[in-house]
């Protein structure tokens, strides 16, 4: 009885590890197909792409692209790629953008907020510097073009003309926006 046990049991585990086995190797195929399919720029392989990593925020925003491009509404695939990867910012400053255009722009600045908040860097700070400037909020317009001078972009041109666009007085930009931040006022 004991030795029957012991063959069920290793029967079992050659059974389980089988199975184990079969299913990395398709996971493993399928993810490859995936992949493939991502590379390609048709709407049609950036929907099998998802279905087969539906796990890939790479992949929905990709999808999410190719929506756009076929003037077709991608909020949905930018949502899931949210979702996947909550530390993208460029997802979240897509999803502020498209939101303004919506004329939501309490969710618009939201996302754009919430790219600032998980991304130190110039994109969405100057994102948010032009969405105030668009809103003609003053006060928050002055604080995030300063924080994007901070960053002393390579060429902060359009960040000044921006200023100069929202405020004619170069005392003001300077005092606002320039003001104790050295690397620009040396430049």
């Amino acid at each position: 009885m004991k030795a029957r046990r012991h063959q069920l049991l290793r029967v079992s585990t050659c059974i389980l590890c089988a199975f184990a086995l079969t299913y990395a190797s398709y996971a493993t195929v399928a993810l490859l197909f995936a992949e493939q399919l991502a590379q390609q720029a048709t709407l049609t392989a950036g929907k099998r792409a998802v279905e087969f990593d539906p796990l890939n925020a790479q992949y929905w925003i990709r999808y999410a692209d190719l929506l756009d491009q076929a003037a077709l509404p991608n909020q949905a695939a930018l949502e899931r790629a949210a979702q996947l990867n909550p530390l993208e910012p460029v997802v979240r400053i897509r999803l502020g953008l498209e939101a303004e255009g919506r004329g939501d722009y309490a969710s618009a600045e939201r996302e754009l907020l919430s790219a600032a908040t998980v991304s130190r860097l110039y994109e969405p700070r100057w994102t948010l510097a032009n969405f105030y400037f668009r809103r003609g909020n003053s006060e928050a317009f002055w604080i995030w073009a300063r924080r994007a001078l901070e960053l002393a972009p390579r060429e902060p041109d359009a960040l000044f003309g921006l200023c100069s666009d929202f405020s004619s007085d170069p005392i003001e930009i300077m005092e606002r926006a320039v003001q104790e931040i050295p690397k620009v006022q040396n430049d």
